[in-house]
């Protein structure tokens, strides 16, 4: 492998996203409303609740079914009878209570029924995950008259755990945004040619599904990179196949030096551990007390990874493993989520979320010699704030369990 070949194809690379965001920045693309109120990947709030007024033959925009007609040509599913014009269209739809055994319940992110009781169940993801018995769950419910559809940026299959034995493409499909979202946004910003607000805004969508899907706004420029790596396809695979590595080595510079902060403050109170590696899905850094046995709960910080809960965004909280402990935290009336209480994402940095998944920020961290630095010390303070105002919570809640254990 000629590293020169490579360094070329990343300098020409490099030209071309210049040229794309100077392109953007002409058309005014980097106004965007959604990005703006910080609202880029919250799948309920941004994305589920946009995608389903379009859908909604009663929304908003005033156009009946129009949205929906041209949905449903774009999934082209032999499967799905739902008559548009009687469609009601329903965010966070419940289906009854979870039941993991029978299979059965749970919130369907955007159900479109009609008055036949034939049904379209959207499950969206972005970057949670999935589930346990996600899309079999909903796959069991109504199950003769409905068809599910698994939408991802990237049109990526959901886990065994959600999917079991059901076989894609026959139980339930997949779809993207990158493909089948932005293909139909782009058929509905022509049918709202008469409707300039409409219009602008679903266009101010398709941005940013291109930007977290990374495409290029500008789908000539798009074209220029795929010729680009089809003709220097050894050295594009090379690169695809360490740019993990190379995020990664980022995060855990920012990790290993948090973690050397923490312990010149904390080693004397906490015992704390790097958990997972930097590539794990869940990788933490976790404080427990030291005046007490390890009975499960820690504050923690995660995911160092990008990945993981919450959009892949770091916080900070309590984690109770195993969930073996809510009522106790009840007491204290925190916020429970999951195993998780109290949780709190970290503010941004330089105007950036703190997730290292963030091309932005990792741009910056390597860019700017201070900003791993700053940004450590950063996180650093917000962490010290938080164990200064939360810690009382969980050495009351560990003095408890020890009587409970002392007395068993």
């Amino acid at each position: 492998m000629d590293l020169k070949n490579i360094t070329n194809l990343l300098h020409q690379v490099n030209t071309i996203s210049k040229y794309n965001k100077e392109l953007a920045r002409l058309n005014g693309e980097n106004f965007n409303i959604f990005s703006i109120l910080g609202m880029e990947s919250d799948e309920n709030k941004t994305h589920s609740r946009f995608i389903a007024e379009l859908l909604n033959p009663k929304g908003s925009h005033d156009l009946g079914a129009i949205f929906l007609e041209l949905f449903l040509k774009q999934i082209d599913l032999n499967t799905v009878s739902l008559d548009s014009n009687n469609t009601n269209v329903f965010i966070e739809k419940s289906i009854g209570k979870t039941n993991y055994l029978d299979k059965s319940g749970g919130r369907i992110d955007i159900a479109l029924i009609d008055d036949k009781n034939h049904s379209i169940y959207i499950e969206n993801k972005i970057y949670a995950n999935d589930q346990n018995a996600q899309i079999e769950r909903y796959y069991n419910h109504n199950t003769d008259k409905s068809t599910v559809l698994y939408l991802t940026l990237l049109g990526n299959e959901p886990t065994q755990k959600s999917k079991g034995n059901l076989v894609s493409g026959t139980d339930f499909h997949c779809i993207s945004y990158k493909y089948t979202i932005v293909e139909w946004l782009e058929k509905c910003v022509k049918e709202a040619s008469t409707q300039p607000v409409l219009r602008e805004t679903i266009k101010q969508y398709i941005i940013l599904i291109n930007k977290l899907t990374g495409q290029l706004t500008n789908q000539k420029m798009e074209e220029d990179v795929i010729k680009l790596i089809q003709a220097n396809f050894e050295s594009a695979s090379l690169i695809n196949s360490n740019f993990d590595n190379a995020k990664f080595s980022i995060a855990e510079k920012v990790r290993n030096r948090l973690f050397q902060r923490f312990e010149v403050t904390f080693s004397e109170k906490y015992r704390m551990i790097k958990s997972g590696k930097i590539s794990d899905t869940y990788a933490k850094i976790m404080f427990y007390p030291i005046s007490y046995q390890d009975l499960g709960i820690s504050i923690s910080i995660e995911s160092f990874s990008g990945n993981g809960h919450h959009q892949g965004k770091l916080f900070i909280g309590f984690l109770d493993i195993g969930d073996n402990n809510r009522s106790l935290f009840s007491e204290f009336n925190v916020p429970i989520w999951g195993w998780w209480r109290n949780l709190i994402e970290f503010n941004n940095f330089e105007g950036l979320p703190v997730s290292f998944k963030d091309i932005n920020l990792l741009q910056l961290l390597i860019n700017e010699e201070k900003a791993i630095d700053n940004l450590v010390e950063t996180l650093f303070s917000q962490t010290k704030n938080y164990i200064d105002e939360n810690e009382f919570i969980l050495l009351e809640i560990y003095k408890k369990l020890h009587l409970i254990t002392q007395n068993k």
